[in-house]
């Protein structure tokens, strides 16, 4: 029996077919339900600042794709609103790019903070 690379098999010609990693990685992902390709968190980060903003790149990131779900962390309510605003704009600029592989929504959560310590009245 004959065992083949990443797509289980050879081909026509008995010669083994290699398939990149990044694409193995992107169709198990997917299968398992996790959503878009593996490579999408890592771009969204990195591009993060150009899509949405310096401003508001300085108070929110994205932190998970979830199936077609882009899901983001801001610092407070007032980011959260303004990342809701621009929500649209966004998805569309990574549809653009991505195709019909793009996300479709995104989710925002405003970050549970530490609570500062009490400061003592001079």
């Amino acid at each position: 029996m004959s065992r083949g690379w990443a797509n289980g098999g050879t081909n026509g010609d008995g010669r083994h077919s290699a398939r990149p990693l990044a694409d193995l990685l992107d169709r198990v992902l997917s299968g398992l339900g996790i959503g878009l390709p593996s490579r999408m968190l890592g771009r969204l980060m990195e591009d993060w600042p150009s899509l949405v903003g310096a401003e508001l790149a300085e108070v929110s990131e994205p932190v998970a794709v979830r199936g077609d779900v882009i899901v983001v962390h801001v610092d407070n309510p007032a980011a959260a609103e303004m990342l809701s605003w621009k929500a649209e704009e966004i998805l569309g600029r990574l549809r653009r790019e991505a195709g019909s592989e793009g996300p479709r929504s995104i989710s925002v959560k405003v970050r549970r903070t530490a609570r500062r310590s009490p400061r003592a009245d001079p």
